[in-house]
């Protein structure tokens, strides 16, 4: 019973972590099905079932995963009880448990094996192929493919376009370079130019500071530097080629955003956010009245400076124990630039703001663990600390605690890697140096 779970569970957990959210993103207008819950209930099963099975049989890392992830879980249910909305912390209280923490749990049988954890990966692969596909033919596919793809900066389907260099780029530099390397190289550089489509920060964000690092790291531990720099040139290259190849077809918008960067930069100090423009004095109506110029949505940077500035205000208000659960919703700004956001856009803002000390402690347990219990032994294993790097990277930009199943997912299958996962890895497939 135990192996037919564990065969199943990388499946399983991959497909209700990426599936949904693309879903939603694209789909969901047109088929008003809640696929989450659907795809919820056996990943819940398998893993509870596993858990239930092998409960005599887990290790030490296995165990300080599952209280970290319980005692998330309860610091959000006891959080309701000192939120200023109790409905609406109740409701994502329960959103959280019911489709984040029990459906997760199938993290723990996918990482209990090496070569479970490469299916896991796998997948992710997969889906990036996928979606790289039909973006590229979304390009070419005029006002409506850019419209239901690539214009509409849908985080769901930017970070699928993500999943082949975000896997892809540690097996690049830590593999052999051979003709499937090639491939994967002219993928990954397809990936990235539709990366900027989407005009998602994240994704750039991602390829400078987390492809530096394990560039950098790679010249600096390996034997065979030249390899390396030609396999990372190659991904330059390839880039800059694809970039030039596709320029006559990628959304105005996208451009448009990104050199608009260091203009909302400046924004961002004033403080109060323009939300609409002054009337020029040479204007006027049919009255003679000067016409006021349309009102424009703050950029995307301000909003988020305001958001920022909305959960330091309320960590410094409760800075022990925080607003509580749903706080930041349901605190009640009328302010233009935060109004209809449930969440700071920043992960670590919002366990400050609504869990006070008490959140960041467990945050950076979370966190501390999880990078002590990574080690660079296999490609599977720097792949899966690539993709945990990018999303939490993202997490500083967008996404609430309570809807990121991606980032929990992927780190709890981190965080339960038990000691034997490390040596089944290691073992069955070597670094290459």
């Amino acid at each position: 019973m135990e192996s037919r779970l564990g065969a199943v569970a990388p499946w399983l957990l991959a497909t209700y972590l990426i599936v949904p959210p693309l879903f939603k993103a694209s789909l969901q207008p047109y088929a008003p099905v809640d696929l989450t819950v659907l795809l919820a209930t056996p990943t819940a099963a398998v893993g509870g079932m596993w858990l239930l099975i092998e409960r005599d049989h887990l290790d030490r890392r296995q165990l300080i995963a599952l209280s970290l992830w319980l005692a998330l879980a309860a610091l959000v249910i006891v959080g309701v009880s000192w939120a200023p909305n109790t409905g609406l912390a109740a409701r994502s209280a329960a959103y959280f448990v019911i489709l984040a923490t029990v459906p997760l749990l199938a993290s723990f049988p996918v990482a209990a094996d090496g070569v479970r954890v490469r299916r896991f990966l796998l997948t992710f692969v997969a889906a990036g192929l996928i979606f790289v596909l039909i973006s590229t033919i979304a390009l070419f596919a005029g006002e409506l493919g850019g419209r239901s793809v690539i214009g509409t900066n849908r985080l769901g389907v930017a970070r699928a376009l993500l999943f082949v260099p975000l896997v892809g780029i540690p097996l690049l530099i830590w593999q052999r370079f051979g003709l499937r390397g090639w491939i994967f190289t002219a993928v990954a550089s397809l990936a990235v130019v539709l990366a900027y489509a989407t005009t998602s920060r994240a994704a750039l964000l991602f390829f400078v500071a987390v492809g530096v690092v394990l560039a950098l790291g790679s010249l600096a531990i390996s034997r065979h530097r030249r390899r390396v720099l030609i396999r990372v040139g190659a991904l330059l290259l390839g880039t800059i080629v694809v970039f030039v190849a596709l320029s006559g077809v990628l959304p105005e918008r996208s451009g448009e955003r990104f050199a608009g960067l260091l203009e909302a930069a400046g924004e961002a100090l004033d403080e109060e956010p323009s939300v609409g423009l002054a009337p020029s004095p040479g204007d006027g109506g049919p009255d003679g009245e000067p016409e006021p110029a349309p009102a424009r949505r703050p950029s995307s940077i301000t909003q988020r400076t305001a958001l920022y500035r909305l959960a330091l205000v309320l960590f410094l208000e409760h800075p022990v124990i925080g607003s509580g659960t749903a706080g930041f919703e349901g605190s009640g700004s009328t302010s233009p630039a935060v109004e209809g956001h449930g969440y700071p856009h920043n992960l670590v803002l919002q366990f400050a703001s609504e869990f006070g000390l008490v959140g960041l402690a467990l945050l950076a347990a979370m966190g501390g663990t999880a990078l002590l219990n990574w080690r660079p032994n296999s490609t599977a294993a720097v792949a899966l600390g690539a993709l945990l790097a990018f999303l939490l990277l993202n997490s500083m930009l967008s996404n609430g605690l309570y809807e990121h199943r991606m980032l929990w997912g992927v780190w709890l299958v981190l965080l339960a890697q038990p000691v034997v996962g490390h040596r089944t890895a290691s073992t069955a497939e070597p670094v290459a140096r």
